[in-house]
């Protein structure tokens, strides 16, 4: 029985080889016509300002890590896109830049992971800079007193966002 199988082989080797030939063709084309994504992340750090004893120290940090859950949904919306266009005087909708950014957070952190994805590797990094940097304008606002003193949560950029590769 084997031998006719192999008979079988050599008689079609023709459709084998089509069969590879046309798989990895189809495979090179799809390849080509996937833009490639990048993926750049700058961090930001949550502070509370002004805690003197160990006890308002702990729950100052309570407070940034609130604070960091509400943020993330901020940074993630229109309000910052819009602050981060603006700066860089780009043609596009904040819904556009929204959609491209990501924010996160590890539990109990009182750092955020701001991360932009396009599909150039350069502009990525300019675009998270920009969300981070109108990110922090943003919290300083939100936060403000409405006495006009200085606000007691502080958004820091720790970590500028670097060209993908």
């Amino acid at each position: 029985m084997s031998s006719g199988n192999g008979s079988v082989l050599r008689k079609r080797w023709w459709l084998v080889l089509a069969a590879v030939v046309v798989a990895l063709g189809g495979a090179f084309i799809v390849t080509k016509l996937i833009e490639p994504q990048y993926k750049a992340t700058c961090r930001l750090f949550v502070a509370v300002s002004a805690a003197t004893t160990p006890a308002e120290t702990y729950q100052a940090g309570l407070l940034s890590q609130e604070r960091v859950v509400s943020y993330i949904s901020l940074i993630q919306g229109e309000r910052v896109a819009q602050s981060a266009i603006e700066s860089l005087h780009l043609d596009m909708s904040p819904t556009e830049l929204a959609d491209k950014v990501e924010a996160t957070a590890e539990l109990k952190s009182v750092v955020i992971n701001v991360s932009v994805t396009d599909p150039d590797a350069g502009k990525s990094a300019v675009l998270a800079n920009a969300v981070c940097d109108a990110f922090r304008d943003a919290a300083k606002d939100i936060e403000a007193p409405t006495d006009g003193g200085n606000p007691q949560i502080n958004v820091k950029v720790v970590e500028r966002a670097s060209v993908p590769t």
